[in-house]
Formats: C-alpha cells, sequence, structure tokens
C-alpha cells in the first residue's frame, strides 16, 4: 500500500521533466538570420467574422429599394415624413407602422378594394416605451402584378400617404 503514493509522485515528477525542453548545446552555435533558409510567407488568418457592410448613405436609405416580398415602412415621424413608397412581389406582404399618440388613431380614409382591409393592429414600444404603433398588414394578391396602389391614411388633421408599387 506504501507504493502507490511513491508510483503517483515519481509519475509526476517524471510528467515534469518531461515537459522540460532541453537547453541547446553550448558547443553548437545558433544559427544565424543570413544563414538559415526563409520559410515561405504564411497566410493571414481567416476572419472570423464577415467583413461588416459599409453603411448606406442618407439618399441610399430614403430611395425606394429592389421589390421584396414582405415590404416593411416604419414611420416614426409622419409629420416630417408625410408619404412612403413600397416595392412588393406579388403574393407577398405590406406591413405600415406609425405612432400611436396618446388619444390618437390611424384610419384608413379611402379603403382600396384591390388592396382589401389591412390587418390593423397594435404594436406597444415602438417610440419609445409610451408611444406604441398601430400597424397595418396587407396581403397583396397575384392578381395586383404591375400595379400601383395608394393609400391614405389619416390621425385627426395629420395625413399619410402609402404609394404599393407591386411587381
Amino acid at each position: 500500500m506504501k507504493l502507490a503514493p511513491t508510483l503517483v509522485s515519481f509519475s509526476l515528477l517524471l510528467g515534469t521533466f518531461a515537459c522540460d525542453k532541453p537547453d541547446a548545446p553550448a558547443d553548437k552555435p545558433a544559427p544565424s538570420a543570413s544563414a538559415s533558409v526563409a520559410a515561405p510567407p504564411l497566410a493571414p488568418p481567416a476572419p472570423s467574422t464577415p467583413p461588416a457592410a459599409p453603411a448606406p448613405s442618407a439618399s441610399a436609405a430614403a430611395a425606394p429599394s429592389g421589390p421584396t416580398k414582405d415590404a416593411v415602412a416604419s414611420v416614426f415621424d409622419p409629420v416630417k415624413e408625410p408619404q412612403r413608397t413600397v416595392n412588393v412581389l406579388s403574393g407577398g406582404t405590406v406591413a405600415l407602422y406609425l405612432p400611436e399618440w396618446a388619444g390618437t388613431t390611424w384610419k384608413i380614409g379611402q379603403p382600396d378594394k384591390a388592396l382589401g382591409k389591412p390587418k390593423d393592429e397594435t404594436i406597444p414600444g415602438f417610440a419609445g416605451p409610451t408611444t406604441p404603433a398601430q400597424g397595418f398588414t396587407w396581403q397583396i394578391k397575384d392578381t395586383l402584378k404591375g400595379q400601383t396602389h395608394k393609400v391614405v391614411v389619416t390621425n385627426g388633421t395629420k395625413t399619410f400617404t402609402l404609394t404599393i408599387n407591386v411587381s
């Protein structure tokens, strides 16, 4: 039984010496930089994350983009931005989000029969913790391909116009 602790201690001691690097012999000079053969340069390591895309300019952000399956228009200040255009593919959806200020509600002035009635919902925390959004979502039918529709939404004396281009 006394042999086991000694054997463990010896194994640990041997492991410590096995990990040490032997010293270079004193009689052998270190190779000089001029005498050594240059190793080929190593390729830089691949980045772990893809490089960030450049931020779009203000004019690119304001310009209508190409058609998408699901177009979203989030308008935080309809007084400063009273209209917006979205491009959507037929068969997709269009969602419009406007701030629902205390005591007010957005209503669609003249419903577009071709678009149909939108889904109307309230989303909390849209423009800060106290201002929710009123969201309108339309399902765009395939028969609307190639058409443009304007939707006017009112809130008291304020109006907002959404133009929907269907591709």
